[in-house]
């Protein structure tokens, strides 16, 4: 039997071809290869996707008696993104980005570090709880992975992708003599330390490595430029990194930082973006998965300068924060173009909703099925400050319209964030 075009491009760039040698692919390209197509254009879809071609997470509304937030709220501190992974000992990793000083994401350039809070549980009625810095100032942007046992360098290693290298000699801002943002619940820095931790991690410009999700993290040399990485294990133990929104480098050797470049994929010249860069429409910040049937996923950050106030006749409804890719192989990529995965609000039990200015860094958390089961997001809780009419009237200006929804989160006085997962509707 011959493989097809795509199955010979799994076998490129390693990426193990089982399910393509055995026949047709599990999902189908019209189903955003998250379903089946199983009468005309009718798609039947995978938990815990919805809509007519399998594109919208299918989230659970939120129930009564659920913490505001996973991380960052209370105690109060801002917070930036991240996502968990499950370790032995029982507990949930959580690895993401804070704000020293008690400030607020716009002095995300000089005071991120990123922590480890844990869990025992992904009930969304109990935060994370900090437990240490993995990486101290300067670091930004925390995306964990775990390798799988087939990842023969390192089998079952954890795996902290990043910006920033954890050391500094610039000195944190510090916001706690009345500068501090604004629009959040009074600050709490009872587990901070500002400047350098023994013992933490620093010196590696885009991933540091340990055998145990409390360290102590390795930091491993790196040849390429990489910005915003976005780490994913194949199911043959290929480790592969979306870098800059714009290329895909393969792992030949982590510890020695040998990587090779495979494909180019600018999504700020994507049709998202109508084929050219953009001036109002911008794509940042990806997250990259193999799902169970070994497809390539994407989600990223998709935002437009234009939704805010007063409304733009050509704005975004809903305001734009998501997009959905997907592919076969890594090479060729194909852009959902209907609803947006998720949107900028969280549903309760009850029926309320509670609108974010901006919903970011969408990462996703699994089970041992290989099934997504939750997400995590970076978000701005500020929308209405004034007015229920006028959301995002208090942010700064953006080509397109006076006040943009997207730059709220970093914009003076109003630039607390925090970390918010939600639950999946998954059997």
């Amino acid at each position: 039997m011959s493989l097809t075009s795509s199955a010979a491009r799994r076998v490129a760039v390693g990426i193990a071809v089982h399910c393509i040698v055995l026949g047709a692919l599990a999902n189908d390209l019209a189903c955003s290869l998250n379903g089946v197509q199983v009468s005309g254009t009718t798609c039947k879809c995978d938990a815990p996707w919805k809509g007519a071609t399998c594109s919208v997470l299918d989230i659970k509304r939120r129930p009564s008696g659920a913490a505001p937030a996973m991380y960052g709220y209370s105690p109060n501190v801002t917070s930036w993104g991240g996502n968990v992974v499950a370790g032995d000992d029982g507990l949930y990793h959580l690895y993401v980005s804070e704000m020293v000083g008690g400030c607020g994401l716009n002095t995300w350039t000089h005071n991120s570090r990123i922590i480890h809070a844990t869990s025992p549980t992904l009930d969304l009625t109990t935060p994370f709880t900090f437990k240490d810095a993995a990486l101290e100032v300067w670091a930004h942007n925390a995306a964990p992975v775990r390798a799988p046992s087939t990842h023969t360098e390192c089998p079952g290693c954890y795996y902290l992708f990043h910006i920033g290298s954890g050391s500094t000699s610039t000195p944190p801002q510090n916001c706690t003599d009345g500068s501090r943002v604004s629009n959040s619940p009074p600050y709490d820095g009872t587990h901070e330390v500002m400047g350098g931790v023994a013992g933490v991690g620093g010196g590696g410009g885009l991933v540091h490595r340990s055998k145990s999700p409390n360290g102590p993290w390795e930091p491993l040399p790196s040849s390429m430029g990489c910005n915003n990485p976005a780490p994913a294990f194949a199911k043959n133990g290929t480790l592969f990194v979306l870098c800059s929104s714009s290329s895909i480098w393969r792992a030949e050797g982590v510890a020695s930082g040998n990587w090779t470049k495979i494909v180019d994929i600018n999504l700020n010249d994507s049709p998202w973006t109508g084929g050219a860069p953009s001036e109002y429409i911008r794509v940042e910040d990806p997250y990259l998965w193999c799902d169970e049937n070994d497809n390539w996923h994407l989600f990223c950050h998709r935002y437009d300068y234009r939704d805010g106030w007063p409304p733009n006749p050509n704005q975004t409804d809903p305001v734009l924060v998501s997009g959905h890719a997907f592919s076969e192989d890594l090479f060729s990529w194909h852009y959902s173009s209907g609803p947006q995965p998720f949107d900028p609000w969280v549903f309760s039990e009850d029926g309320t909703r509670l609108n974010y200015s901006t919903f970011e860094r969408p990462h996703l958390i699994f089970n041992e099925a290989g099934i997504p089961t939750h997400t995590v997001h970076g978000v701005s809780p500020v929308w209405a400050q004034y007015d229920d009419h006028h959301p995002c009237e208090v942010c700064p200006a953006r080509p397109g319209t006076q006040h943009s929804c997207v730059v709220c989160k970093s914009s003076e006085y109003y630039s607390w964030t925090y970390t918010l997962m939600q639950e999946l509707n998954v059997p």
